[in-house]
């Protein structure tokens, strides 16, 4: 376990080369490095709450799929400050169940990410069905020189 951390110490973590201190908009702060759709990585602000992490009964979490509990956890893990100095202060155990704690929620966040997926192509489904099902509309614009009809059919 001395290996994992020493590893994890030299190692730069991704968060580190994403952050700055820049007052900017984080598109400029970030060196432009975000996606299309507006994401950006956040700065990393705070602590990790090792009373909190300590508080979590893995077997049961995992045993009453609590996904409260995980959820409860989540802002912690993701936005805490983990530094190199603060890795000396924790224990192999408490590494460990960081790590395990982080895999659980990358899990939930996958099988979220499949629901949202299929939750879609059901309404895109159900509402091809019901465009399909709409009678021909016709509207007719009536202008002083011209008569104008516009039909929409499915």
């Amino acid at each position: 376990m001395d290996v994992l951390r020493s590893n994890i110490l030299m190692n730069e973590t991704k968060s580190d080369r994403f952050v700055s201190d820049d007052k900017r908009h984080p598109t400029q702060a970030l060196g432009g490095l975000y996606g299309s759709n507006g994401f950006f990585f956040q700065q990393r602000r705070g602590h990790l709450n090792l009373r909190s992490l300590a508080s979590i009964n893995l077997e049961k979490l995992v045993r009453e799929v609590d996904i409260d509990l995980l959820q409860s956890h989540i802002e912690n893990i993701t936005f805490c400050n983990l530094r190199e100095e603060d890795l000396r202060y924790l224990t192999d155990p408490q590494v460990v169940k960081l790590f395990r704690v982080s895999q659980l929620m990358l899990e939930y966040l996958l099988y979220s990410q499949d629901q949202l997926v299929e939750n879609l192509n059901n309404l895109s489904h159900k509402y091809t069905e019901k465009k399909r099902s709409l009678p021909c509309v016709c509207i007719c614009i009536h202008d002083s020189s011209n008569i104008m009809m516009i039909c929409s059919s499915s």
